[in-house]
C-alpha cells in the first residue's frame, strides 16, 4: 500500500502551522511499521521516483509507505472561499514552479519542443471533443433523474 499525504499547507483557509505540531506531515509514518518520504510534488521527476521506490517496497517486501507530497493550490478550498488568508505574491510564486510549466521548459531545454506541442495538442484536441459532446447530446429525461441515487 501507498498512502500519500498531499501536503498544500493549508487545511481549507487555516495555515498549516496553527493546526499541525511540525511541517513534516510524514513524521505520522512512525506510530506504524511502514516506510516514509517527502517529495516536492512540483517536481515530476521526483514524484515518480519517490512513488516507484514505494511501489517496488509494496511489491517486493509486502511493506506500506507514506509519502507527503508537498504542492499548493492556487485557490480557495472551494468555490465560496475567496482565499484572502494568502497574498498574491505568495499565489504567484508558487505558479512559477508549476509542475506542468516546469516540465514543459524541461522538455523543451531537452529538445523535446516537438513532442511536447504533440502532446498539449492532443490534450486539446480530446477537451474540444468532449465540449462538442456535451453540447450536442440530449438532456436527459426528467424521470431519470432519481436513477442511481441510494436513497
Amino acid at each position: 500500500m501507498i498512502y500519500v499525504i498531499e501536503n498544500n499547507y493549508f487545511a481549507m483557509g487555516t495555515p498549516l502551522e496553527k493546526t499541525a505540531a511540525t511541517d513534516d506531515l510524514s513524521i505520522r509514518a512512525l506510530a506504524y511499521p511502514m516506510a516514509r518520504d517527502t517529495v516536492d510534488g512540483h517536481d515530476v521527476f521526483a514524484v515518480r521516483a519517490c512513488i516507484h521506490a514505494a511501489a517496488k517496497r509494496a511489491r517486493e517486501q509486502k511493506l506500506p509507505t507514506l509519502i507527503e507530497a508537498k504542492t499548493y493550490r492556487y485557490r480557495g478550498h472551494s468555490m465560496a472561499d475567496p482565499a484572502k488568508y494568502r497574498t498574491q505574491q505568495d499565489v504567484d510564486q508558487w505558479k512559477s514552479r508549476d509542475p506542468l510549466k516546469v516540465l514543459g521548459e524541461k522538455m523543451d531545454a531537452l529538445g523535446m519542443k516537438g513532442i511536447r506541442e504533440q502532446i498539449d495538442q492532443a490534450i486539446e484536441d480530446e477537451i474540444q471533443d468532449a465540449v462538442r459532446f456535451a453540447e450536442e447530446s440530449p438532456f436527459p429525461a426528467p424521470e431519470t433523474a432519481l436513477d442511481y441515487t441510494y436513497a
